[in-house]
């Protein structure tokens, strides 16, 4: 399976330019002969949506793009993006932060990100109700895989034991993996790159698969996000990896390791 880590700057709130970009990278995905393509956290959408999500219009008009946005994706390659949806049931928040499953024109899954940030300029939990991330699979190509949402990756204990959660969803995820893919919008500090291999190789390792972080590049307000996706094999070494503070379309091999 080849697949591409599409690494884009979105810009918040313009779904037309957002759109138009992810469609850019499918076709080049396809010009590649990738097979699957990955974006960013909420790459439709733009990161970090905020008070934005007191306005449903503006939802609403993000979710007319998705819609557009399906049936222009060329047949032959299955594209995870990250998008605002709503929440179907009446109960809890009104809106997930999702990835979303796009095949042969239509949006087929959709799969709500579990542990939601509310540290430092982030709270999530005003506006975004909370999935499972062992819901989370698809099969594709023979193989069973599971995605992630940033945070959802983050819950395995630090070098000194500690962990910012409670519980690890990852751990409740029942039968084998053949590939974790996680969407990310993380921003950048001096050690976050070194932060995320290790959470990434912890992922690795557990599910003795690979794992595809593909994370957003650019900047929203006070927000920058470095990029710096990468691939690991099922050992957490590192099998591609793409610049940082730059858009890139990384392809990796999944079969081969290159």
């Amino acid at each position: 399976m080849r697949v591409a880590l599409a690494q884009i700057n979105s810009v918040l709130g313009d779904f037309t330019g957002n759109r138009d970009k992810i469609l850019d990278y499918c076709n080049k995905a396809v010009e590649r002969r990738c097979d699957l393509v990955v974006f960013p956290e909420a790459s439709l959408f733009g990161y970090h949506p905020v008070d934005l999500l007191e306005r449903p219009a503006i939802v609403s008009n993000q979710e007319k793009e998705l819609k557009n946005l399906a049936r222009k994706i060329p047949p032959g390659i299955v594209v995870i993006l990250g998008a605002i949806t709503k929440n179907p049931k009446s109960k809890g928040k009104p809106y997930h932060n999702s990835a979303v499953l796009i095949q042969k024109g239509k949006a087929l899954k959709i799969f709500p990100k579990q542990l939601l940030p509310t540290y430092d300029v982030f709270d999530e939990a005003r506006h975004i109700e909370p999935g499972a991330v062992e819901k989370n699979l698809f099969s594709y190509m023979g193989k069973k895989i599971l995605v992630t949402i940033c945070e959802d990756i983050w819950a395995w204990s630090d070098t000194s034991g500690k962990s910012n959660y409670d519980h690890n969803p990852l751990k409740k995820v029942k039968g084998k993996v053949d590939l974790v893919v996680n969407l990310s919008a993380s921003p950048f500090t001096m050690t976050k790159a070194k932060n995320r291999q290790r959470v990434v190789t912890e992922t690795a390792k557990n599910f003795r698969s690979p794992v595809v972080y593909v994370n957003m590049v650019g900047a929203q307000d006070e927000l920058i996000f470095d990029g710096g996706s990468f691939a690991t094999d099922k050992k957490g070494q590192v099998i591609a990896q793409s610049v940082h503070f730059t858009e890139d379309l990384n392809v990796v091999d999944l079969d081969s390791g290159k």
